[in-house]
């Protein structure tokens, strides 16, 4: 097939699949954003809606073995039709080109007060060189070995900065594993030579690639590799391409939800931001909240609407829980728990998240006249649906609420299927049990009760109630 596409230009990609020209293997890679923002039309467009309760697989590729991957992509789907396995955050393309650029992301991280994320990229970067932490300790760093490996690790002065040896700390407290990753890249180059089986597709997610890898040359050369990068240079030209896609995200994200930015908005948003796509969008949406019913976003409103959020932080867990976004999620529940917020608070938000969406999904199944469809653009809302949604008597969804909070509702109650929401209110029976009547961390069974939500893990942990 031998497609290389960037991922502002994949609408030729998904009409391909639609007309039935597809790939045995996709490579989504670059920006975490970017990726999910090409997975997910790609993800629809392969296996339809209503079958990927069973014909698609989500993999974590920091713990899965290609053993696995191959296993699961050789098996066939569950009922008829095309089947996907994807693999989320793979590690696979890393290479010991690959060290320097997670060292960077691993400091921009902790610059950023994300100590456990620095931390996951400084052991992706000690695994991409060949290190391991004993390796790299203060006392030993200088008698390690050298060259090329160990000079990523330094800074200008040849010494580590501080930041490194905080994390390095954060890392050999926790006891974070640095995985041996050899060859993986050759096993599954080989596994792909032999083919997929017809019909399945397997889709592989990476923030950093080394196209010199014999592993990436063979896809380029058999499926489609979509390069989701932003330019990260500080060159002047660089900042401008930067700021011109930001700004022309903003216009996208307030022009769907029918509003406009007043003079300052955009530099006061960006300045407070930076150039991290992920939390410029949240960002944007909280905003679009903040407005309201007011057409046109004011400067004040970016620190004012940040000063609020900042109170409700509840409100940003069960935001990423409706996107189905588990480390979004993970991250801000972490960050409740270490400010003391009690488990079953956090379980009862949970809860009431999920019914929230139960009753969104139950209200456009039982009235098929309202037109509500995956993807519908705000304005279509507003005209079509939200009438017939003020007309109705029994509408469950809240009373005055700001029209743009419903269409977030019945839009993020479209990523889950009914049996999914069933069974995460069974699973949060599961958890409210074990933090009532077992010794066991609190801080594991709510981690996985969201892994289990979002689909990341599969299976119960034990057996609840049954549902559907």
């Amino acid at each position: 097939m031998n497609q290389e596409k960037n991922w502002d230009d994949v609408s030729q990609l998904l009409g391909d699949v639609r007309q039935g020209k597809t790939a045995s293997v996709y490579l989504l890679y670059g920006d975490e954003f970017l990726c999910k923002s090409v997975f997910r039309p790609l993800l629809d467009a392969l296996v339809l809606t209503g079958n990927q309760g069973l014909n698609y697989e989500a993999l974590d590729g920091g713990t899965t073995s290609v053993e696995e991957i191959a296993g699961r992509i050789r098996t066939f789907p569950m009922i008829p039709g095309s089947k996907v396995v994807a693999v989320h955050g793979t590690r696979i393309f890393y290479s010991q080109k690959s060290a320097a650029d997670l060292l960077k992301k691993a400091k921009n991280a902790f610059e950023k007060q994300d100590v456990k994320k620095a931390a996951g990229y400084l052991t992706d970067a000690l695994s991409a060189a060949g290190l391991s932490f004993d390796d790299v300790r203060r006392e030993n760093f200088k008698g390690a070995k050298t060259g090329m490996l160990v000079g990523d690790f330094l800074d200008a002065n040849g010494e580590q900065g501080a930041w490194f040896n905080e994390v390095l700390a954060y890392c050999l407290e926790s006891k974070a594993p640095v995985s041996a990753r050899e060859n993986e890249d050759q096993v599954l180059n080989e596994f792909l030579s032999s083919g997929i089986p017809q019909g399945n597709h397997l889709i592989l997610i990476a923030e950093t690639v080394d196209k010199r890898k014999a592993l990436y040359k063979s896809i380029k050369k058999i499926g489609v590799i979509v390069d989701c990068t932003l330019a990260d240079g500080s060159s002047a030209a660089d900042k401008r391409r930067r700021q011109t896609f930001f700004k022309a995200r903003m216009n996208e994200v307030l022009g769907r939800a029918g509003k406009t930015m007043a003079s300052g908005v955009f530099e006061a948003l960006y300045e407070k931001v930076g150039p991290d796509l992920r939390m410029f969008d949240t960002e944007i949406e909280k905003l679009v909240s903040f407005a309201g019913e007011r057409k046109k976003v004011l400067p004040e409103d970016v620190q004012e609407a940040t000063r609020k959020t900042k109170q409700d932080p509840i409100y940003e867990m069960t935001n990423a829980l409706g996107e189905k976004d588990a480390e979004k999620t993970l991250a801000v529940m972490d960050g409740l728990l270490e400010s003391g917020l009690f488990p079953l608070q956090i379980v009862s938000a949970v809860a009431n998240q999920i019914r929230k969406l139960l009753l969104a999904k139950d209200l456009v199944e039982r009235h098929t006249d309202r037109q509500w469809k995956r993807g519908m653009a705000y304005g279509t809302f507003q005209s079509f649906v939200l009438p017939a949604l003020q007309r109705e008597k029994e509408n469950p969804l809240p009373a005055g609420a700001h029209p743009f909070v419903l269409y977030k509702t019945l839009s993020q109650a479209d990523k889950y299927s009914l049996h999914e929401l069933l069974r995460a209110l069974d699973r949060c029976l599961w958890a409210d049990e074990q933090l009532k009547t077992t010794p066991r961390s609190p801080k594991l069974v709510l981690e996985r009760l969201v892994l289990e939500i979002c689909g990341v893990l599969n299976e119960p942990m034990s057996q609840g109630l049954k549902v559907g």
